[in-house]
């Protein structure tokens, strides 16, 4: 919304042929439409398209897969053979999480969380900060991957096959 409201400054400034009409200055109308020349937005880049059902959620495209991939790499690489920057969806707080369940459904969903060494981390290299793990979970011993089961997380060997989600910015 601030890069149309800019762009919308920068046209009317224009248009009244060197007056300014809404009383910016000329430098922060420039300002603005420099910030909107340069910020990546999702209606940019590639459509949210694909999948078994594609939404958008807080400025990222998020695509679900129903059809189970063989295992959690076949399913990042899926990810990231779609459209660059793509991988198996991040969950960072509580709204977000809630949008994932709600496109998994009652389905076990990978996302894009695995433990190689002790610790779990997102695929993206984030720190994991939020989580939703179920009752008892993590509970599996060595490499392990993160999935959605009945609206909250769990481990499973990374062998397993599920749906999954994935997202881009």
């Amino acid at each position: 919304m601030r890069c149309v409201a800019a762009l919308l400054l920068v046209a009317c400034a224009e248009a009244a042929d060197g007056q300014n009409p809404v009383g910016y200055p000329d430098a922060r109308i420039d300002e603005l439409a420099d910030a909107a020349e340069s910020e990546p937005h999702l209606s940019d880049a590639a459509p949210c398209t694909g999948g078994s059902v594609a939404e958008e959620f807080d400025g990222h495209c998020y695509v679900y897969h129903r059809t189970a991939a063989p295992d959690w790499g076949t399913a990042q690489s899926t990810c990231a053979a779609q459209v660059p920057e793509m991988h198996l969806a991040t969950v960072s707080d509580r709204a977000e999480d809630e949008f994932l369940d709600g496109l998994a459904g009652s389905a076990e969903t990978w996302i894009g969380l695995k433990r190689e060494t002790g610790l779990f981390r997102w695929v993206t290299g984030e720190t994991v900060g939020f989580t939703d793990w179920g009752a008892g979970e993590p509970n599996g011993p060595g490499t392990r991957c993160g999935r959605i089961k009945l609206s909250s997380w769990a481990d499973a060997p990374c062998t397993d096959d599920f749906g999954f989600i994935c997202e881009r910015p």
